[in-house]
């Protein structure tokens, strides 16, 4: 259910916010909309762990909720789409919209939007990278009892 209505709210935010800037900033816009995801991953992890008790799972859920409802109604009080002139639409065709289905690859849209995903496949790579050593190698420095309460240094 949580993963329908994170589809839900990205699909819309990823496909509108684009188009609220001007064409020569969009890629900017689109790398910085791309990256949010794995932003408020950190930042929902930090709320959770904050503001609830982290042996009562409902509660992260309870606090993720309502700071989701708070977000959504921000941005549905905030942005206004702007409708799109009649004269930049392309007449729609029933044929074109399913000959679209048996082509995709023609469309410049469709492998941008096929390839994305690769953008974060270092985040996989590293994670597996960090469980191969520790599992496979058997190096236990890196999350061991001492080296896990040293903390974490922050510079500035």
């Amino acid at each position: 259910m949580e993963q329908i209505g994170v589809d839900a709210i990205l699909s819309n935010v990823t496909a509108l916010i684009p188009d609220q800037v001007p064409e020569q900033k969009r890629a900017n816009t689109a790398a910085l909309n791309g990256i949010a995801p794995v932003i408020g991953g950190v930042v929902g992890l930090i709320l959770v762990t904050v503001f609830t008790n982290t042996q009562i799972v409902s509660q992260g859920y309870v606090v993720l909720a309502i700071v989701s409802i708070l977000c959504v109604g921000f941005f549905l009080l905030v942005l206004r789409e702007q409708p799109l002139q009649r004269s930049l639409l392309t007449p729609f065709h029933l044929r074109t919209f399913f000959a679209s289905f048996v082509h995709p690859l023609q469309s410049p849209d469709f492998i941008f939007t096929l390839l994305s995903p690769l953008r974060s496949m270092h985040v996989l790579l590293a994670s597996h990278h960090i469980l191969y050593k520790k599992a496979g190698l058997r190096v236990s420095f890196l999350f061991s009892q001492e080296y896990a309460s040293s903390g974490v240094r922050m510079n500035g």
